[in-house]
């Protein structure tokens, strides 16, 4: 015969005991998180209105989620409650500085996850209730709800011990499952998932599926184990986090959280969502009740849309200091990561704490050849911080690590070391751009000569186009006195472009020539000389007779005219015709001459080509 079970739920982990410097009385809460459509009903009232982040919830307050639906909840101590999608929990009982020091969580469905503080001094009550069952947890992270045969619990920390209305009782531990069925009573199943947000998600669907005829088998929950580590290994590999150790003990009732991971990961931490920065840097600050002194673990969960993981976790002791004697010695904290990437935000902040036992104790900071000065004087409550802007104009971008340092008369007192990775193909770091200045060019041997500046310590593309099309690259690195530039025969359009790493860039302009050297051929109509035999003139009448030399210019590259720098006719020694560089638009010549009889005609033709080659021709009238 079937019994009716009675379930309740006792962390008995120190958590929310009554102190005298606990939050206010009657307080349970903070929302820290809010996901769909989330609502709460208030005590003696029948409407549900929306529950929004930041807001306080109290005793006797129901919470109800809705599809797709969550509400993250953060208690004084730390400790945290996130109830999942169709839920509806009552908090029945709340502890309070004055009243209560037992808190009780009636879920009349749906599943939530847990994740509590540990506390010293007093044991205070958590109870989880629902309609069939009671039970106790001595432990502070995994998941409780309501499935269609009971109660529903899987551990991945501490202990959760059951009992039933008959006082049968079971001890679930770190690491396994536990599934209430109104026939077999409790099945508890070992799974190094147990306690873990999707793992425990997954389980209870199934459990509530109507049409699920899926037994909770060992194989089972394998199976979900295997289909989840496959995901959890790709996102913590994806998201490569690594976070900085913690103090040990710490005396206040906060602690900043600082690591690194690949941008574009989305992080869970006590409840809100962050995300790292573009250069890699994660800070969060949380903060709890003061005077709820103990023990704390914060763990922070990457997430995507597949898998939640767990890819770091902090842990200390908040301890009371009103009764320690506080030891004045020489020392300092920094707070920033151990090492730091610089490159859209070229301003980097070291900070941390520090302490000091005599008047004579400095606190510095030092990077390359700069040093900062005594930082004590300058700063309060032993916090301490400095600013460095990092860039090619301060020529501190070369600088691989960042040293603070504690001194006083009689030397060192401490040393840390911050490494540097400065990102060169950031604008802000990279601020000067490339000059490319204009030298020479020669004509003949047919190259430019340029000089690369405001390079130092960067790396320069030369870019070379050629009537707008690109010809060549090169890279170079630093500055450079003298770069040779080979340049095509003929006259060209020269661009030329020089872009730093950053993309920085400048560039001249030019129209150069090249004329390597070659013979140009003259070829003149008619032969070398002519006869003419013309009868005497009249008596009196003149010896001058008209006539045309003819003549081309040949083996012109593309017969380019702006190749030649002179084309020069004499006839007898005297200069008749003298063309310069613009002025020779033309390859064939016309041009008229006199002949003279019973004297010498001799026509020299010269053609000056501006490779400094020269050619000759020769041609001779006469008249019978």
């Amino acid at each position: 015969m079937n019994r009716p079970l009675f379930l309740i739920v006792f962390i008995v982990s120190a958590l929310f005991f009554a102190n005298p410097l606990l939050a206010d009385e009657g307080t349970s809460g903070k929302v820290r998180s809010v996901l769909g459509e989330v609502t709460r009903q208030k005590k003696a009232q029948n409407q549900w209105l929306p529950l929004r982040v930041g807001a306080k919830v109290y005793e006797s307050e129901l919470i109800r989620t809705l599809v797709e639906s969550q509400a993250i909840i953060s208690l004084p101590d730390g400790s945290s409650l996130t109830i999942e999608e169709n839920a509806i929990v009552v908090l029945e009982k709340v502890f309070s500085k004055k009243g209560s020091k037992e808190t009780t969580l009636n879920i009349k469905s749906g599943l939530l996850h847990f994740d509590v503080q540990k506390q010293a001094g007093k044991t205070g009550s958590f109870k989880f209730k629902t309609g069939t069952a009671t039970a106790a947890i001595r432990g502070t992270n995994g998941a409780i709800g309501i499935a269609k045969k009971g109660l529903f619990a899987s551990l991945a920390e501490g202990a959760l011990e059951v009992q039933d209305a008959q006082g049968n009782k079971i001890l679930l531990k770190k690491g396994q499952t536990l599934v209430q069925d109104s026939a077999m009573g409790f099945i508890v199943i070992d799974n190094p998932l147990s306690g873990t947000s999707d793992f425990s998600k997954s389980l209870h669907i199934i459990l509530n599926d109507p049409n699920s005829t899926k037994q909770i088998t060992p194989e089972l929950l394998d199976s979900l184990t295997t289909t989840f580590n496959s995901k959890i290994d790709s996102l913590l590999e994806k998201s490569k986090c690594q976070f900085n150790s913690v103090e040990d003990t710490l005396y206040s009732n906060e602690i900043k959280i600082q690591g690194r991971c690949i941008p574009g990961i989305l992080l869970s931490i006590d409840g809100e969502q962050t995300a790292p920065t573009l250069d890699s840097i994660v800070e969060h600050t949380i903060t709890w009740e003061q005077g709820l002194f103990g023990e704390k673990k914060y763990r922070i969960y990457c997430l995507d849309n597949q898998i939640q993981a767990l890819c770091g976790e902090v842990q200390f002791v908040y301890a009371d200091n009103s009764n320690v004697k506080k030891e004045a010695k020489n020392n300092f904290t920094i707070q920033n990561p151990g090492s730091i990437q610089v490159c859209e935000s070229n301003s980097i902040q070291i900070e941390g704490t520090f302490e000091k036992a005599s008047e004579d104790t400095e606190l510095r900071i030092k990077m390359g050849k700069y040093i900062s000065e005594n930082l004590i004087p300058l700063h309060e409550n032993d916090k301490f911080f400095h600013s460095i802007t990092i860039n090619d104009l301060n020529k501190n971008w070369n600088e691989k690590t960042i040293e603070v340092e504690m001194t006083n008369a009689k030397g060192l007192i401490k040393k840390e070391t911050i490494a540097l990775d400065i990102n060169k193909t950031c604008k802000s770091v990279n601020v000067i751009a490339p000059k490319i200045k204009w030298l020479s060019s020669d004509s003949l041997r047919c190259h430019a000569t340029l000089k690369i500046t405001d390079a130092n310590e960067d790396e320069s593309l030369l870019s070379t186009y050629v009537n707008s099309n690109l010809t060549s690259e090169s890279y170079y690195k630093g500055n450079q006195n003298k770069i040779q530039i080979s340049l095509k025969p003929g006259i060209q359009d020269y661009r030329f472009k020089v872009q730093d790493l950053a993309k920085n860039e400048s560039e001249i302009k030019k129209t150069l020539g090249c004329f390597p050297k070659r013979q140009a051929q003259i070829q003149i109509y008619g032969g070398k000389s002519e006869v003419w035999r013309v009868p005497p003139p009249p008596k009196g009448a003149s010896n001058i007779l008209n006539k045309e030399l003819r003549f081309s210019i040949k083996n012109i590259p593309e017969n380019d005219t702006r190749y030649i720098q002179q084309v020069l006719v004499k006839k007898n020694g005297r200069i008749i015709l003298n063309l310069l560089k613009h002025q020779i638009t033309d390859l064939n010549y016309n041009i008229p001459i006199e002949i003279t009889r019973d004297s010498n005609n001799i026509f020299e033709i010269e053609v000056r080509l501006k490779s400094g080659n020269v050619n000759k021709a020769t041609k001779t009238f006469e008249v019978r």
